[in-house]
């Protein structure tokens, strides 16, 4: 968060601001993956993966994307 504020110090937000964003974005990432998916027809699913380091000093993360 700290990097989110100090990133532009003339357009900064407060770190309340950020964080109740923060949140929504979380909040939201929560119901849309655990939306229920029964009625739900795919004929074809696209499968894509990678290792994306998200964090300095981590090791590389994998992330699996998918598209129906």
């Amino acid at each position: 968060m700290d990097s989110l504020v100090g990133a532009r110090p003339e357009a900064a937000l407060p770190k309340s601001t950020i964080s109740t964003i923060c949140q929504a974005i979380v909040a939201a990432d929560d119901s849309w993956c655990r939306r229920d998916l029964a009625n739900v027809v795919l004929h074809h699913l696209f499968l894509d993966a990678s290792h994306v380091k998200t964090h300095e000093r981590q090791q590389a993360e994998p992330i699996l994307t998918a598209r129906p």
